[in-house]
């Protein structure tokens, strides 16, 4: 939604995303390669982070960008769920 808007910092938002995605992957592969113990607080305290570092603090700054194109991002919602619909079996 935010591509839609023409939000400027769309690409450095997107390599968060790609961190936190990685981040996740790496957590993943030490619990598969039996790298347990304490596991757990450590993906807490990362989707803590997270979710404080960056839904609290980046996310919150295309908010502007946003404000009064409920409208446009109704739209682009809408088309967005029907191409995933579209790709479900």
């Amino acid at each position: 939604m935010i591509a839609a808007v023409g939000y400027a910092g769309l690409d450095a938002h997107r390599a968060g995303h790609r961190a936190l995605v990685e981040s996740l992957q790496l957590l993943r592969d030490a619990y598969a390669g039996g790298l347990r113990d304490g596991i757990e607080t450590r993906l807490l305290t990362f989707m803590r982070d997270w979710i404080t570092g960056h839904i609290r603090g980046e996310d919150i700054q295309y908010a502007p960008v946003m404000k009064g194109r409920e409208s446009d991002l109704a739209h682009v919602d809408k088309d967005y769920t029907r191409k995933l619909l579209a790709r479900s079996p």
